[in-house]
């Protein structure tokens, strides 16, 4: 069995990062023979995510579409060929379908709500759209990999095979420890640009609960202006710094609108939160609500009054912080873990019906 991973980015994004990547130390103890190709570099990935002007997005995806033209020619030397994402979204699909018809078997994977269209168009711009083109790549491919039960409901509509794989978190990398003593405690959120205006949405708790207690607002990851009543402490993400970042913080925050995009989030915040020993709260949206054990392992909100009085909670109560901060560690290795998923995300590839090859 040979394998092409096509992946969305290097390791350097997320995504491919904790989708493919850091599952593959385990197919070499297996000796199953892979090979990845994404066409972008990690620094160019996260000059995407954090300084994403036009040139930068443009060599982004120029290096994606040469990546992808360029394995046409050796697609056929491959048994399964996995395509993550699309590569150029709401766009019609020309390279993908040339992939799913070339390739013997060929899996789309994808682990956000790609076929919603966030940033509608008009005039002349509409021409270069197509709200069908990840509805088109389903249509032809074998099989999907989703992170959600909702991106898997979309998904079924266009293909048969359709397999949930949640997103999971390292737990070698958040060896355990003892809560250190924070004075004044952190509340922190980790992530990119792109996802900073959703902690927008609950600035107005996070400003009445300064007024009564203490505490640092740590972003990492992003660059929030300041707010008035609020010690806000922006600092830049670096893969090295990310597990210690995210040890200094006494709560972690999710918060997310409910809108079609947001629903079909997998949660990886969550997860990076748990893994620590970190309780969290985060508003009960799309696959939040799978995730956390409201009131044993974290908190979900659903509305201000809400993430005000957990996050309180939380604040106030080290015991508390602690007691959630196990259980918040053992349900991301029972669930959500490398190890407990593995089986499932290695038959994905691997496991076919007999007699499923194209001619």
């Amino acid at each position: 069995m040979r394998i092409l991973f096509l992946t969305h980015g290097s390791t350097g994004s997320a995504s491919s990062r904790v989708r493919i990547h850091q599952y593959l130390p385990l197919f070499d103890q297996e000796g199953i023979d892979y090979k990845v190709i994404s066409g972008t570099s990690a620094r160019l990935d996260q000059r995407v995510l954090q300084h994403p002007t036009a040139w930068i997005r443009l060599r982004w995806f120029a290096a994606k579409v040469g990546a992808r033209l360029g394995v046409l020619a050796v697609i056929r030397r491959y048994d399964v060929v996995v395509i993550q994402r699309e590569t150029l979204p709401y766009c019609y699909p020309f390279i993908e379908l040339l992939i799913c018809r070339l390739a013997r078997r060929c899996v789309f994977e994808f682990d956000d709500a790609i076929f919603y269209d966030r940033h509608p168009r008009s005039g002349w711009r509409t021409w270069l759209r197509d709200g069908k083109n990840i509805a088109r790549i389903l249509a032809r491919c074998d099989r999907a990999v989703v992170s959600t039960r909702y991106l898997a409901d979309y998904a079924r509509h266009y293909v048969r095979d359709v397999r949930i794989i949640p997103t999971t978190v390292d737990m070698e990398r958040f060896p355990g420890r003892a809560p250190a003593a924070y004075d004044p405690p952190v509340i922190g959120w980790v992530g990119s640009r792109s996802t900073q205006p959703y902690v927008e949405t609950i600035r107005t708790p996070l400003q009445q609960l300064a007024e009564r207690y203490s505490f640092i607002l740590r972003i990492v990851g992003g660059e929030l202006a300041p707010w008035p009543g609020v010690a806000l402490d922006n600092r830049p993400w670096q893969e090295d710094r990310e597990v210690a970042e995210i040890q200094a913080f006494a709560v972690g925050l999710m918060p997310l609108p409910d809108d079609a995009w947001t629903r079909g989030k997998a949660g990886y915040k969550i997860l990076l939160y748990m893994a620590a020993g970190t309780p969290a709260v985060a508003s009960a949206v799309g696959a939040n609500n799978d995730i956390i054990n409201d009131g044993v392992d974290g908190f979900l909100a659903h509305d201000e009054q809400e993430w005000l009085d957990k996050l309180q909670r939380l604040l106030t109560d080290a015991e508390l912080r602690r007691k959630m901060g196990l259980e918040a560690r053992k349900t991301a290795r029972e669930r959500f873990s490398i190890t407990a998923n593995y089986p499932a995300w290695r038959d994905a590839w691997c496991q076919w019906p007999q007699g499923m090859d194209k001619l």
